[in-house]
């Protein structure tokens, strides 16, 4: 069992704007926005692909934080010319879940990922965003957790007025 993540804590953030980090990336030539009116919520792709856990403990020694990494240089990067990149690390579920997993444990996983992104968001809202407008980004398992997120915590919502945007691709956003 992995404790669930304390947002406090820089390590539980693969990109922050305080931070140097790969979500600071910019191609040759450019720079960053250096203050940017905007935040983005950035919610990552699926990088735990190997283990024999259901859901990610969140190693910052694994695989998994090579893969998240990757995914802050290569897709949360895309925001930092407008944007303040907000970006949880969290108990991901795994790749195999898509693959091999009953439907109990698909469930089960997926709500043990989302309950550390909607941790992540509070925090985010509590003690980053104080207000200022906001992007939510995510891409494929981040894409599955961003529309539950829209859904039971912004739609209908206060926070619903300080939305600038979704950006969730990769995934099926079909209405169900």
């Amino acid at each position: 069992n992995v404790a669930a993540p304390d947002y406090a804590k820089g390590k539980n953030w693969a990109a922050l704007p305080t931070t140097v980090d790969l979500a600071d990336s910019v191609p040759e030539g450019l720079a960053a926005a250096t203050e940017p009116p905007v935040d983005v919520f950035f919610i990552h792709p699926t990088g735990f692909l190997s283990g024999m856990n259901w859901n990610s403990s969140m190693d910052m020694e694994s695989r998994t934080e090579e893969n998240t990494k990757w995914m802050m240089s290569n897709q949360a990067s895309a925001y930092n010319g407008c944007c303040n990149v907000y970006a949880p690390r969290y108990r991901e579920a795994s790749i195999f879940r898509y693959l091999s997993a009953t439907p109990d444990i698909v469930e089960k996983s997926m709500a043990l990922a989302y309950s550390a992104v909607e941790r992540a968001f509070d925090y985010f809202i509590e003690h980053h965003s104080k207000g200022r407008p906001f992007i939510i980004a995510s891409h494929s398992q981040g894409t599955q957790h961003g529309l539950r997120l829209v859904a039971e915590r912004i739609d209908g919502t206060a926070l619903h007025s300080q939305m600038v945007a979704a950006y969730l691709i990769g995934s099926d956003v079909r209405e169900t």
